[in-house]
């Protein structure tokens, strides 16, 4: 238990300190020690901390994506809302109502998924969410400067994100077993947070950079957010187990 609270105050402090980048690289090499020595202590304890048995294929890339995911949400969610008040002058109120589509295309995906998800694959959804994901954030890109681009490309970001959250916490818990169940749970809640703890430090620090690549820096936030989603896409797409090949009864 001790180790695990060691191992969040590493990365932490491998992503936040500012300053003196050697300490961000020492925080770093020591987190991936910690880690592993973690890992093979969870194996030789019946009743350990992280569950290490629990975590097999779907349950590992479910984890993976959901962090990634996590930390592009916060592009999203948290620095579009900014840049509308900082870049383009808008109120609180219309940056708000601006960034609202966002949660009602993912409140509307809540209703709908599971008829989105009959007949396809897991893989096949996963790879048509992130897919959105990118030409969305290629839309917010070229479209920054008009707010109704962005509220109506946000909408079908909305329901990428919901479907991909969703996806990813289903899929955690139909892996797992009851036994395990809080645990693994505790576990996902918390790489969810620390996705968007280390999306918003990252991403905090392109959107204040000096140097912008476009006119804009919410654009390069952009950038960042298409390279993350197209690197997750590849990695759905490279999948071939078959078990992500199933085709949904529902």
């Amino acid at each position: 238990m001790g180790l695990f609270y060691v191992l969040l105050a590493l990365l932490m402090a491998s992503v936040l300190i500012t300053g003196h980048i050697w300490i961000n690289v020492v925080c770093l090499v020591l987190f991936v020690i910690f880690f592993g020595v973690t890992i093979k202590r969870s194996k030789k304890v019946s009743l350990s901390f992280i569950p290490t048995k629990e975590f097999g294929f779907k349950v590992r890339l479910a984890f993976f994506t959901d962090f990634f995911i996590a930390v592009t949400l916060i592009g999203f969610n948290v620095f579009i809302p900014s840049y509308l008040q900082d870049h383009l002058g808008l109120t609180p109120l219309q940056s708000g109502l601006i960034i609202f589509p966002l949660s009602i295309g993912w409140l509307l995906i809540n209703f709908t998924l599971e008829k989105i998800e009959a007949n396809r694959t897991v893989r096949g959804l996963y790879l048509l969410a992130i897919g959105i994901l990118i030409v969305g954030s290629i839309s917010v890109l070229i479209g920054a400067f008009h707010p109704i681009v962005v509220a109506v490309t946000l909408f079908f970001l909305g329901m990428s994100f919901g479907t991909a959250y969703t996806k990813d916490s289903v899929m955690v818990q139909e892996e797992t077993s009851p036994e395990s169940m809080k645990k693994m749970m505790s576990l996902f809640t918390l790489t969810r947070n620390m996705g968007n703890s280390i999306g918003s430090a990252i991403i905090g620090y392109i959107y204040a950079m000096d140097v912008v690549i476009f006119k804009t820096s919410i654009q390069n936030v952009m950038v960042f957010c298409i390279i993350v989603l197209v690197g997750l896409w590849v990695v759905w797409f490279t999948r071939k187990d078959k078990s992500l090949s199933t085709v949904s009864d529902k």
